[in-house]
């Protein structure tokens, strides 16, 4: 609890460090590696409201990443995030009554 709020916190940790069974992915040799951390935390603010922040770091593990492919890849991920918000806006609905 943060100020008497709810509060989860979700860690994404690379999976070298997860220490646990793993499981083969069918296709996985196709793919090319890369490396994601992150947190996600989820706040309560009222009963029927949060606050959800996302950070996350991906390492592509590729020493040379043109900027043009690195600006797509920004772009897409901000879209993922509006569109988060988009789903999950009240807009008037009960929750605001």
């Amino acid at each position: 609890e943060t100020d008497g709020r709810r509060t989860y916190i979700i860690a994404i940790s690379p999976l070298e460090k997860y220490g646990g069974t793993q499981q083969k992915v069918e296709g996985a040799g196709k793919m090319f590696e890369a490396t994601s951390r992150g947190v996600y935390i989820v706040r309560e603010l009222t009963q029927n409201t949060c606050e959800w922040t996302w950070v996350q770091q991906i390492d592509l593990k590729i020493t040379a990443l043109p900027t043009r492919l690195m600006d797509i890849v920004a772009k897409q991920n901000l879209a993922w995030a509006n569109e988060l918000q988009e789903i999950f806006r009240r807009n008037g609905k009960e929750v605001d009554r």
